[in-house]
């Protein structure tokens, strides 16, 4: 405000100029006159404060035409006078080193000018009443950031694109070019950070990344937002060496909420036949499926030395839904459980039998809803995981017992033992391509005892990006034999002896 009121238009005609008579307008004025005795021509004119003058052009005894115009702050106009009027084109300048070449309407900036601030900083384009309006371009002394675009009422508002530079300069900028409301970026538009190398081009929101859109994000520092929810639609990809993370989908206040926040693990080879020292598994209810093949009830046989069966298939899925038995809605599948290969929940359970619908049948209580797996996360390429050994086997997590007297590690719905150090576990890292990847190559050392253990697969996408949702982790259960000996390794002589 306090400099708008410096800016305000000069007060520079009126009684001062006019109304003077006799000896004291004499004084005050020399130069030309025409016949009716008014300054009219070239003349130099001190108003009654001598610290304000005027020299130039007259007509009628007005300012009128060419002239120089000076304060007693120092500052100085020099330009076009329209009746006693500071209007026209001209330069002005105040006594605290801000200076203006542009038009002026009735003293005031008005149409195109060029401001120059005292830090360096300037303004040049379209000016109303002393306020930025129109296209322009608007440079900040101290950093050299710039904004060069549409202005209304002295706010950036309309198209524009905006250079935001840190102090002493160098490649630390950040470039937004799109629309703008009211100083804010809002609308449509794309931003690049040379200083993170972040990028978004999309929808915007009073200042905030809001809408679809499509950005890459830096994956480090860390983020205390929770795992948001999953929407079907937006794509994410790894660069960089796993440095960024390229994510399309919506925006809801700058944070991106489509993540996929559900894992799957499934066998896909197929189980080799038993041996004699391959009992089978305990058996289950009439009705019942058998175990699957790497849960607990029948783990794989893993020899010292030798590689996880496999591959294993992990999908990053879209979160589960509740919903009805019987109820068809959604691509996943009624019943699949995310959290272990293996254990799926019965897919027909609940189905009418062939006596439905008869009379004599007794009312049942409705069967509780059934968990739903979403669809796999086609859209994303680049999520993290990493195969931890555990001592055991898995239990399943009470969520009733107190998580502080729970033996083990606990994520998600399952408690695990204790990790196990295996040669070679800080290369079992594997990245998701199209939401899915095999997890293969992983090979039980024989520095591993013979025994049960669990193959942990756990998502460990790094940094902010990896913090906003992360996956279940998803495992299976292995039995882990000693090597074999060699004949005649047993010490009592040579072959054939």
């Amino acid at each position: 405000q306090e400099r708008r009121r410096a800016m305000a238009s000069i007060q520079t005609g009126g009684p001062d100029g006019v109304t003077l008579h006799g000896i004291e307008l004499v004084r005050r004025y020399a130069g030309d006159r025409d016949p009716a005795g008014l300054r009219h021509g070239k003349g130099r004119y001190e108003f009654p404060n001598p610290a304000y003058t005027y020299e130039g052009d007259f007509r009628r005894g007005r300012k009128h035409g060419v002239g120089t115009f000076t304060t007693p702050d120092g500052g100085r106009y020099v330009g076009e006078f329209v009746n006693d009027e500071i209007t026209g084109i001209g330069e002005r300048a105040w006594g605290d080193g801000r200076t203006y070449v542009g038009t002026f309407t009735l003293g005031e900036m008005n149409g195109e000018g060029r401001l120059i601030r005292p830090d360096g900083g300037s303004y040049e384009g379209g000016w109303r009443m002393n306020r930025r309006h129109g296209r322009g371009v608007d440079t900040h002394g101290p950093t050299g950031s710039t904004y060069d675009g549409e202005w209304v009422d002295d706010k950036r508002h309309g198209r524009g694109v905006a250079v935001l530079r840190r102090r002493g300069g160098g490649d630390e900028t950040e470039t937004y070019d799109g629309a703008w409301a009211f100083n804010e970026r809002h609308g449509e538009g794309r931003m690049e950070n040379g200083s993170t190398g972040e990028a978004y081009d999309g929808g915007w929101r009073e200042g905030k990344r809001h809408g679809v859109g499509v950005g890459r994000h830096r994956l480090d520092g860390a983020s205390s937002v929770p795992g948001a929810s999953s929407v079907p639609g937006a794509t994410a990809t790894a660069t960089d060496s796993g440095a960024f993370v390229d994510y399309e989908g919506e925006y809801v206040d700058d944070l991106p909420i489509a993540i996929p926040t559900v894992c799957q693990l499934t066998v896909s080879a197929e189980r080799p036949p038993r041996g004699d020292d391959d009992p089978e598994p305990p058996p289950v209810a009439e009705g019942e499926d058998p175990p699957e093949w790497g849960s607990a009830l029948d783990p794989m046989a893993v020899v010292q030395g030798e590689r996880v069966p496999g591959p294993l298939r992990l999908t990053a899925r879209t979160p589960y839904v509740w919903s009805p038995e019987g109820n068809g809605d959604g691509d996943g599948e009624a019943g699949e459980d995310p959290d272990a290969a293996g254990e799926d929940a019965d897919d027909t359970a609940g189905a009418a039998d062939d006596t439905a619908g008869d009379a004599d049948d007794a009312e049942t209580t409705p069967e509780p809803p059934k968990p739903k797996l979403g669809p796999v996360a086609t859209h994303e390429t680049g999520r993290t995981f990493r195969c931890f050994l555990r001592a055991g086997a898995p239990e399943r997590a009470d969520e009733a017992t107190d998580p502080d007297t729970r033996a083990g590690w606990s994520y998600g719905r399952w408690t695990y033992g204790d990790e196990v150090h295996a040669a070679g576990s800080e290369d079992w890292t594997f990245t998701t391509s199209g939401g899915e990847c095999d997890v293969d190559g992983v090979t039980i050392g024989e520095d591993v005892g013979p025994g049960v253990f669990t193959l942990e697969a756990r998502d460990v996408t790094p940094g902010w990006y990896g913090d906003l949702g992360r996956c279940n982790s998803v495992h299976v259960v292995l039995d882990v034999r000693p090597k074999p000996e060699m004949e005649g390794d047993d010490g009592d002589g040579a072959a054939g002896e």
